[in-house]
């Protein structure tokens, strides 16, 4: 029994330390480690609990980010999220913002601001997407680079006119942008026209 009990530890002990002082009951469970001998961690460790099945080491610094997408699994982050996750803007936005598909549900009474965009192209919604570091190095699913840039266009209305040309020129000069990306979801969302036309002014303007 003092073997099991080890070998549980060591479970959790390893998932606290992967995802930087948070442990999910969702994760534990998966590594085999029961509700008894979870809860009796969270004991011991003085786990706080961050919201339903979300724990952290009371020292932690609490994450938003990584919180929403540990509980909501299917949520991205999108729009202004995943620009500034995506180092596409400065600014760090008042509130989070996530992609979901049309139906699925999240309790908005959990966060204090939350937008949430119901999405019914699912292959858009789960295509183009990557995994980026929020500012405490934990690892959360967004729309990638080039999905942020052609979502911004598509809706550039929604978005303030310098976050909107500051993140087309950081996108111009970004050592990771990929133009075939672009052009290839541009034209899942039958938009390739309009973004190719704005890239090229922004290009003309760099010049």
């Amino acid at each position: 029994m003092g073997v099991q009990i080890m070998n549980y530890i060591d479970s959790l002990n390893a998932l606290i330390d992967k995802n930087g002082g948070y442990v999910t009951r969702r994760e534990a469970l998966q590594n085999n480690v029961t509700d008894y001998y979870f809860q009796q961690y969270i004991k011991e460790k003085s786990l706080r609990r961050i919201s339903e099945g979300v724990y952290c080491l009371p020292s932690y610094p609490l994450d938003s980010y990584f919180i929403l997408q540990s509980r909501y699994p299917k949520a991205i982050f999108s729009h202004l999220s995943a620009l500034y996750l995506n180092g596409l803007t400065d600014r760090i936005p008042d509130y989070l913002e996530v992609s979901v598909p049309n139906g699925y549900r999240i309790r908005k009474q959990d966060f204090s601001d939350l937008i949430i965009h119901k999405e019914r192209n699912i292959h858009c919604l789960e295509s183009y997407n990557e995994k980026a570091k929020t500012m405490f190095s934990h690892s959360v699913l967004s729309y990638g680079l080039e999905k942020s840039i052609v979502e911004m266009i598509r809706k550039r209305d929604a978005y303030d006119a310098e976050i909107f040309l500051k993140a087309l020129r950081r996108y111009i000069k970004s050592e990771k942008r990929n133009d075939s990306l672009l052009y290839e979801y541009a034209r899942l969302r039958h938009m390739e026209k309009e973004v190719y036309d704005i890239m090229e002014v922004i290009n003309d303007q760099q010049e």
